[in-house]
C-alpha cells in the first residue's frame, strides 16, 4: 500500500507512520512518502501514485482542503483522510469525498480504529477475481462487478462497462 502523509509537523508524520506500521503483516506492506506542505505534495503528485493520502488541514500557504480539491481533479480513487486538531472543517472535508476525518487529540483507541478501518477499506476495494478476456488473463476488481449469473455452465460477469463470459459453475 502506497501512503502519502502531508503534515507540516514532522513529529506528527513520524507518529502516523509508526501507528500505521503497527497494522503491517506479511500480507500487507506499507510504503511511505512524506511531505511537509501542500505545494510540495502537489509537485510530486501523479494520478494513481498513492493508495492512501493523509492530509493535515491547517498548513501554511496551501492548506489540506485546497490540496485535496486539486488532487480530486486528478485522482478520484485515492483514499483520502484528513487529520487535524480542529473539528470545524469536518463538513468541508467531505466535499472532497474524504473517507475519514480524524482528530489528532482524540482517544488513542478511537484513532487507531479509524486507521485500521481505512486500511481494511483499501484491501476491500482491491479484491479481485481472475477472468480470461480474448485469451488474456485479467484481474477484475470485485467492486467493479454489478452481478454474476450462470446459464448452461457459462458464467456471465456483469460490470459497469462490459460482460465477461467464462465456462464454469457459480461456485467457481
Amino acid at each position: 500500500m502506497r501512503i502519502a502523509i502531508c503534515d507540516d509537523e514532522k513529529s506528527y508524520i513520524e507518529k502516523i507512520k509508526k501507528d500505521i506500521k503497527s497494522f503491517q503483516t506479511h500480507e500487507n506492506e506499507f510504503e511511505f512518502s512524506e511531505f511537509e506542505s501542500g505545494e510540495e505534495f502537489i509537485a510530486e503528485f501523479s494520478n494513481d501514485k498513492y493508495d492512501l493520502l493523509i492530509l493535515d488541514i491547517e498548513m501554511k500557504d496551501l492548506n489540506g482542503l485546497q490540496t485535496a480539491e486539486f488532487i480530486r481533479q486528478l485522482d478520484k480513487n485515492v483514499i483520502l483522510i484528513f487529520m487535524t486538531s480542529y473539528d470545524k472543517f469536518v463538513y468541508q472535508g467531505y466535499e472532497v469525498n474524504a473517507f475519514r476525518y480524524i482528530l489528532k487529540n482524540q482517544p488513542e483507541p478511537i484513532y487507531l480504529k479509524q486507521l485500521s478501518d481505512t486500511i481494511q477499506e483499501y484491501y476491500r476495494n482491491k479484491k479481485y477475481i481472475k477472468v480470461v478476456d480474448n485469451d488474456i488473463e485479467k484481474e477484475l476488481l470485485t467492486v467493479d462487478i454489478l452481478y454474476i449469473e450462470v446459464y448452461s455452465h457459462q458464467i456471465v460477469i456483469h460490470t459497469f462497462n462490459k460482460e465477461y463470459y467464462q465456462k464454469g459453475k457459480l461456485s467457481d
